[in-house]
């Protein structure tokens, strides 16, 4: 009988069916994980506590809903990206390379950019990197107005890049034209045109705008 009450004891405290083994680190690295293989639509409280091995109703004392999940796993993407340090690099060059490695992060995500992006609000992580941001810009030339519409810009552009690509996957295709079918390839559909090398170009095209608009600045004020 004793050797019974042992074995028993010792299946309860399976961390993967103890719901007291259950914390937020967990909860939010079992949706990464649902959310980098299936997209955001698949996170669901219900398939969470699955591959946790847990009910449903376990994971609501550690999170209110779906959307708080969400809100938690973007936080912490958004958290495990390094701050840029300028370290003798120029200012456009830092926050290109910053803006690609958030972007990076976040596109490993079906469908979390466009989620952040239609969130008004700012997740911790994330505002603490703008403010870093604002003021690398601020001690570049700038003042405060224009580091924080840089800031709108990029993240508008990104956002839009978020959407196109989200629509054309989920949109169905039309019927190509015989007008469409003698152009280019490139432009038959948007899910071609919306390319990961484009948005580069365009990321260029944008920052070269910021440095010459700081250009014109600094020689008005001499």
């Amino acid at each position: 009988m004793a050797g019974k009450a042992s074995s028993s004891r010792k299946k309860d405290k399976n961390p993967a069916k103890d719901d007291s083994a259950l914390t937020e680190e967990r909860i939010v690295a079992a949706a990464r994980q649902i959310m980098e293989t299936s997209g955001l639509d698949s996170v669901t409280m219900r398939r969470v506590a699955t591959e946790l091995g847990v009910t449903a109703m376990a994971l609501y004392h550690h999170v209110a809903d779906k959307h708080a999940l969400v809100a938690m796993v973007a936080d912490q993407v958004m958290d495990v990206i390094p701050d840029e340090s300028l370290g003798g690099v120029s200012w456009y060059e830092a926050l290109r390379h910053g803006f690609l490695a958030v972007h990076r992060e976040i596109a490993r995500y079906p469908g979390l950019g466009l989620y952040i992006s239609s969130t008004n609000s700012f997740y911790p992580s994330g505002y603490r990197k703008l403010k870093k941001t604002i003021q690398m810009l601020v001690d570049a030339g700038f003042d405060e107005h224009e580091a924080i519409e840089i800031n709108y810009v990029l993240l508008a552009y990104q956002g839009g890049y978020f959407l196109t690509e989200q629509s054309a996957q989920r949109s169905s295709a039309m019927p190509i034209t015989d007008e469409q079918a003698e152009g280019p390839p490139e432009i038959r559909s948007r899910a071609v045109m919306n390319s990961y090398d484009s948005f580069i170009r365009g990321l260029d095209i944008v920052i070269a705008g910021f440095r010459a608009k700081l250009a014109a600045k600094q020689v008005l004020l001499g």
